[in-house]
């Protein structure tokens, strides 16, 4: 009976032993589970913090190319307005000149119209003092 109880305690110790020694075993893996849960949640930290990251960088991108297609629609529009303003200012520059072309076509017929009336007046004058002067020689002729 005594050589049971000392094969029985024996038997105990021997595994309480390979107890300790797996309960030894299951705190190195729990502790290297932890490990790799600590790492897995670190890199998706760090995974989500490079996403954020790279997402921030692309919404800039975004947002400085939509301000810059909003900078150059707002230079189109100016210079839209500036054409119309020009295209205006050409068109109000063609009538003046179109009326001053009328005008001065308008002064250079009454000139005509004026040297061609005095041309005619100085011609009769001309032919009036030619008969004269032929009266006068005629006159004279005659007198001789």
């Amino acid at each position: 009976l005594e050589m049971s109880l000392l094969t029985l305690q024996s038997n105990v110790k021997e595994k309480q032993s390979e107890l300790e020694i797996r309960d030894a075993q299951i705190s190195k893996l729990v502790d290297a589970a932890r490990a790799m849960d600590e790492e897995r949640r670190r890199l998706k930290d760090s995974e989500e913090r490079e996403r954020q990251a790279a997402r921030k960088t692309f919404d800039d991108a975004i947002m400085a190319e939509k301000e810059r297609f909003l900078e150059e629609g707002r230079r189109l529009m100016d210079l839209r307005v500036r054409l119309e303003r020009e295209r205006e200012d050409v068109q109000l520059l063609r009538d003046e000149a179109e009326r001053d072309v009328e005008r001065r076509r308008a002064d250079l017929e009454e000139d005509e119209k004026a040297g061609e009336d005095k041309r005619t007046e100085i011609e009769s004058e001309m032919d009036r003092k030619q008969k004269t002067l032929e009266a006068d020689r005629k006159k004279e002729g005659d007198a001789a």
